[in-house]
């Protein structure tokens, strides 16, 4: 019955599942782990998360190795205002050899709160790209994606670039993937710019384009390449199909920025963070663009990191 009222739930008719779950008696199994769960996924309004919280605690309690209670019960406490211990539960339930699939959620979770530590902890035994083949497909982006950055946290580029290599490999090698691709090469001294060029060689969609057009733009930029990146730019800017896109006002900033212009490099990543597509790390580069003598605001980077986790 808890499988029948959790895929109602899942089909969009939490209503009906809140009233079949409301008529059931205890002893019909209301108050059993899994029934727990789904009466707390069928929860909506205001309230939702401080109702939802006791239900989930008392499923943990009755069923302590219950990773979707756990999981499910941090992010209410992230959507809601209830203070309750939640990262040292989830720890204890994954154990000391988690399955990949659920270290996943979990580390989404742990990025969502600002809990790099637990993060870190969480992940630090899943080096290996080959991990990769026991993770979910819905997930399996989201787990090289986890990898990748947590590896090049750890300053271990050449990993993380394997990494990236393994994403494109595994999912495609358009858009956000060729892109950290690329910046990893870069990073190591390979051709970068040769792995974008690649792909706009061909016929993509102006969106794509765009996004790749810009990262070029900013890796030649990076490089010392400034002829490049602002002829690159100006044409970009020409261009009716892509000038306003995001990606191009990003690479607009970074440009702007290596020529020590700090004013327009911040205006145009204002406009990257809040134009179409949203690109959360250019508010962070607006953030980290300040003149020599003001402080960086530490503050405001963290709120963004959680929020782009």
């Amino acid at each position: 019955l808890a499988a029948i009222l959790g895929a109602m739930t899942l089909q969009g008719k939490g209503k009906q599942a809140r009233r079949a779950a409301g008529k059931l008696t205890e002893s019909e199994g209301s108050r059993s782990p899994q029934m727990l769960l789904v009466r707390s996924r069928t929860l909506r309004g205001r309230n939702a998360a401080s109702k939802a919280v006791p239900l989930l605690s008392e499923a943990i309690e009755k069923q302590p190795a219950m990773i979707d209670a756990h999981i499910l019960r941090a992010q209410q406490i992230l959507d809601g205002s209830v203070d309750r211990q939640w990262v040292q539960g989830i720890q204890d339930c994954l154990g000391d050899s988690p399955d990949p699939d659920s270290v996943v959620r979990a580390a989404e979770v742990f990025i969502r709160g600002g809990e790099f530590g637990a993060l870190g902890d969480t992940m630090k035994n899943f080096s290996s790209v080959d991990m990769a083949q026991h993770i979910a497909d819905s997930r399996k982006e989201r787990f090289l994606k986890l990898m990748s950055s947590r590896l090049l946290a750890e300053g271990d580029i050449s990993a993380a670039s394997a990494m990236a290599e393994e994403r494109m490999d595994t999912i495609g090698d358009q858009g956000d993937r060729l892109v950290h691709a690329a910046r990893y090469r870069q990073a190591l001294g390979k051709d970068g710019v040769g792995l974008l060029d690649t792909r706009l060689s061909g016929n993509i969609s102006p969106g794509e384009r765009a996004q790749l057009s810009g990262e070029k733009i900013r890796l030649l930029s990076q490089s010392g390449d400034v002829a490049g990146s602002e002829g690159l730019l100006q044409e970009s800017l020409g261009d009716p199909l892509i000038k306003g896109n995001s990606w191009i006002a990003y690479a607009e900033g970074t440009v702007a920025e290596a020529s020590g212009k700090i004013g327009p490099a911040r205006k145009a990543y204002r406009r990257a963070a809040r134009g179409k597509p949203r690109i959360p790390e250019a508010d962070a580069a607006r953030e980290l663009a300040v003149p020599p003598k003001r402080p960086l605001k530490s503050g405001r980077l963290n709120q963004i990191v959680k929020r782009s986790g």
